[in-house]
């Protein structure tokens, strides 16, 4: 799989997806670099950072400033799919939980 192929199967927004791209070419980046490489506004930056760290895609180096480094996409895609599945299985029970509370009728 091709990582643009790749990267359009994570359902990214476009900056996220301009981001992303950008710090799997890099071994890291700072905010302002990456405003600079992907044209993400400077005000989108931070909050598309924190929200791809939020997904696994990326880790946040302690430096300063900041440095952002893309998590090698083998990894991700294994986590992201963990977290979905996890979710599936959550709402599965929830399902199987009020069906047994009779608070849901379903529908033979």
């Amino acid at each position: 799989m091709k990582i643009e192929e790749f990267v359009k199967d994570l359902g990214l927004n476009t900056y996220k997806k301009l981001i992303y791209e950008w710090l799997l070419k890099v071994n890291s980046s700072t905010a302002k670099e990456i405003c600079k490489e992907t044209n993400v506004p400077y005000g989108k930056v931070y909050e598309m950072l924190y929200s791809l760290e939020q997904q696994g895609l990326i880790s946040v180096l302690p430096t300063k400033p900041k440095s952002f480094k893309a998590i090698e996409p083998k990894i991700a895609f294994k986590l992201i799919l963990e977290k979905k599945k996890e979710e599936i299985e959550a709402k599965l029970k929830e399902v199987g939980n009020l069906e047994k509370s009779k608070k849901i009728e379903i529908p033979e």
